[in-house]
């Protein structure tokens, strides 16, 4: 088991997150997920509602999404901001 000492030098070192600091980052990447999914019909209303075609509207919700989780994964790198 590491000792406290063990443990300080590798958050200082940034290989380990404290508790707090994880739970943060952790918060604000599921936010950041509801608060993109929640923009979306506002985003796409406009869009999808001239349009006819189902694989359009199926093409236009697929980028959509698509581009929402890559902005996600790019923000997934967890920093220690102290």
């Amino acid at each position: 088991m590491a000792t406290l000492a063990e443990i300080e030098v590798k958050e200082k070192e940034k290989e380990l997150l404290n508790r707090e600091d994880a739970e943060k980052a952790f918060k604000n990447v599921i936010l950041s997920a509801r608060d993109k999914m929640l923009a979306l019909p506002n985003k796409l209303a406009g869009s999808l509602a001239i349009e006819d075609d189902i694989s359009k509207i199926e093409k236009i919700l697929s980028i959509a999404i698509d581009n929402g989780l890559s902005e996600l994964s790019r923000g997934l790198d967890i920093k220690n901001d102290r």
